[in-house]
């Protein structure tokens, strides 16, 4: 994760942090307050901050984002109007974590001049400096530190900021880091070698170059030429044909005939029984959380969807209506978009 670029100021009774946070959307941020600290996250930005004082979230509290600018504007309010929080210049001593804070180590440089290993008990002058038990018990307990150490970023990250915004995939472009080890678990259906460290641009140019290598025109020419095979498969009515051509001709209660495959048409199929959710299917719909997507583009998730109908449907066709064992790969395989 990426400690982005702030600044914090303060008056009489708020403290206001603006972040700078480029290619994030808006339907990713999250915020926590918890009395001193302020959490900021929004992938694959993180940020955590230790304020002097209490700050708390009440009506005066706020937060905007412009993402032209991409910048987050927050409002905290004090625990004590009035109070004066020290040192919020000094942006280092905001980040570090309560150890280094207990410990006296509020910058970079204190950071990396701590000694890896620390005698305890062997020097008097060592033990004698540490007084206090608070500090002998953050010695000892350095393993269970769960907070994350935190630098700040300078202009020379852009670059990878960037990088990693573009390298997101799935609906709406908000998911990443799934597909790291796919290869390694065995996954033959993500053709594409690292989609953690490619853009868009770069995996679409990659499946395309994977699927021309492993064209073969003499494997169609036979299908062509021998097409005892392929040929039922061309001219096989699937169930949602006949329940297509009952709406187009408006039969409303046209009960759809049976041919020699069951799963062609049904028994009480009809073309209300297609076009009308039944109560079950309206009570789960209902009870779909109430989720507001922000979508960035909508063509391309349309064009998705059309993708993935399409590779179900030709699993569907090869089948003669009925999924086996390889229908998931086939169908994973077939859509560009899985």
């Amino acid at each position: 994760m990426i400690t982005p670029r702030f600044n914090v100021r303060q008056d009489h009774g708020h403290v206001y942090v603006t972040i700078h946070a480029a290619h994030v959307r808006a339907q990713t941020l999250e915020f926590d307050v918890d009395e001193y600290q302020f959490k900021f996250y929004a992938s694959p930005y993180y940020l955590r901050l230790t304020f002097p004082g209490k700050v708390v979230e009440d009506d005066s509290s706020a937060a905007s984002f412009d993402a032209s600018e991409g910048q987050i504007s927050v409002t905290l309010a004090k625990q004590t109007p009035g109070e004066v929080f020290e040192n919020l210049d000094l942006l280092s001593s905001l980040l570090a974590t309560k150890r280094e804070r207990d410990l006296g180590m509020s910058n970079a440089a204190d950071r990396q001049a701590r000694p890896l290993i620390e005698d305890i008990a062997g020097d008097n002058s060592t033990t004698a400096s540490l007084t206090s038990e608070d500090q002998l018990a953050i010695l000892r307990d350095e393993e269970f530190d769960w907070e994350i150490p935190q630098t700040i970023a300078d202009d020379g990250d852009s670059l990878s900021v960037l990088l990693l915004a573009m390298s997101s995939y799935g609906f709406n472009n908000q998911y990443s880091g799934f597909l790291a080890h796919a290869h390694d678990s065995g996954n033959d259906i993500n053709a594409v070698p690292d989609p953690e460290h490619m853009t868009l641009e770069q995996r679409r140019a990659n499946r395309i170059a994977s699927e021309d290598a492993k064209f073969d025109e003499s494997y169609y020419i036979d299908n062509y030429l021998n097409d005892e095979d392929i040929s039922p498969l061309i001219h096989y009515k699937t169930r949602y044909f006949k329940i297509l051509r009952c709406i187009q001709k408006a039969k409303p209660v046209a009960i759809l005939p049976q041919n020699d495959h069951p799963e062609a048409a049904q028994p009480g199929d009809t073309a209300e029984s297609w076009t009308d959710f039944t109560d079950i299917e309206n009570d789960t719909m209902l009870n779909l959380p109430r989720k507001k997507h922000l979508v960035s583009d909508r063509q391309a998730i349309y064009l998705g969807l059309v993708d993935i109908l399409f590779a179900y449907s030709l699993d569907h066709r090869i089948n003669l209506g009925e999924s086996n064992v390889e229908s998931l790969w086939t169908t994973g395989a077939v859509s560009s978009t899985l």
